[in-house]
């Protein structure tokens, strides 16, 4: 294995373990991106308590972008696209749910202009431990949450220091928590693949001779 990218030097091996990794987890995956589109639903009940005078906005933003990207990842499950473009559709309905996030941010001034970057914790989470994005895109989509973030909390819809400082430092660290998680993750199911490998190889050898 590559030792940043976890990638086998052999593609035809890299190929067998993509597809079978992602067919093996299939259902799960399925679940949780249904489950997700299901939480940012739920999640809206919390809008009107936390942004009172934009929460008609939030709404927008939440059934119009967030729900129908995590939905259109689910569905797209059950296609054949799906197959070879998994991590694509799954990194751009993150990207989307996260993009989401952030716009709600930047149009608020109530409490939600402090507290909604929990969201963007969440949706790191969710790419590095539930939904199978290979760990170098997990980190990918965290910086460009974690940058996303500075832009709307420094120029769009400016936090105050102590305010901005605080969250970053949890939104980093869960972040760099989540990359470690997803990393050791991804290592491990790959050394145990190429463990069935070597046995399946093993046997075949055996049964010849």
């Amino acid at each position: 294995m590559h030792p940043v990218s976890l990638c086998f030097r052999d593609p035809a091996l890299e190929e067998r373990f993509v597809l079978a990794s992602l067919r093996s987890v299939l259902p799960v995956l399925r679940l949780f991106l249904l489950g997700g589109a299901i939480l940012g639903a739920l999640f809206g009940v919390l809008d009107p308590v936390a942004a009172p005078d934009d929460y008609h906005g939030f709404w927008a933003i939440r059934f119009g972008c967030i729900v129908p990207a995590l939905l259109g990842a689910w569905g797209l499950t059950y296609t054949p696209i799906f197959i070879g473009r998994a991590q694509f559709i799954m990194t751009a309905a993150l990207l989307c749910t996260g993009g989401g996030v952030l716009a709600m941010i930047a149009i608020t001034q109530g409490p939600a202009k402090e507290t909604y970057y929990a969201g963007l914790i969440l949706v790191a989470i969710y790419g590095s431990s539930l939904v199978r994005l290979n760990h170098l895109n997990a980190l990918r989509v965290a910086a460009l949450l974690i940058a996303g973030y500075q832009l709307v909390a420094l120029v769009v819809n400016p936090l105050p220091p102590r305010i901005l400082f605080s969250n970053d430092f949890a939104f980093v660290v869960a972040v760099l928590v989540s990359a470690l998680s997803s990393f050791f993750q991804e290592f491990y199911i790959r050394r145990n693949f190429i463990n069935r490998e070597l046995l399946i190889e093993g046997k075949a050898r055996a049964e010849r001779l």
